[in-house]
């Protein structure tokens, strides 16, 4: 029993061991990592800086000036396509609610035609059912008349 509780203990101590020393890894990797990123940024911002050129204030108001023309451009080329996309997304669900309107008077026609058709189908036996009504009661009417 002691030796069983001796042996929990050390896999345990093992398994904190582990989990520490996995933790510590995690660690270390991600301080590579950011280390590794920062260093990039680095190097990107010498390259740009080497390779950067300045001619004094007059470039940079032409530089300034050129970027918000340029901004301009963008944001208004952006406006057009929106619209654009706007637009086109109107007409088609205009379009789509004309067809369905359509399709809905199109059905009620057929309705309304099947409605006719079974009126005129039911004022036709109506009128059948009137006729033999009529025969039968002549026919009474003659055979009360020969009785008397």
């Amino acid at each position: 029993m002691q030796a069983h509780q001796n042996d929990m203990r050390y896999f345990e101590e093992q398994k904190q061991k582990r989990e520490r020393a996995k933790e510590e890894n995690k660690l270390f990797l991600k301080i590579q990592m950011e280390e590794a990123k920062l260093r990039k940024e680095h190097e990107e911002k010498y390259l740009k800086e080497k390779t950067r050129t300045h001619f004094g204030p007059e470039n940079d108001e032409f530089i300034n000036d050129f970027t918000k023309k340029r901004e301009q451009q963008n944001k208004a080329f952006m406006e057009n396509t929106l619209r654009g996309q706007i637009h086109e997304n109107v007409n088609r669900k205009n379009t789509r609610k004309e067809i369905d309107r359509r399709e809905d008077l199109l059905m009620l026609a057929k309705a309304g035609e099947v409605m006719i058709g079974e009126n005129e189908e039911s004022a036709i036996k109506d009128q059948g059912r009137k006729e033999v009504f009529k025969r039968v009661w002549l026919e009474q009417i003659d055979v009360k008349n020969q009785e008397k």
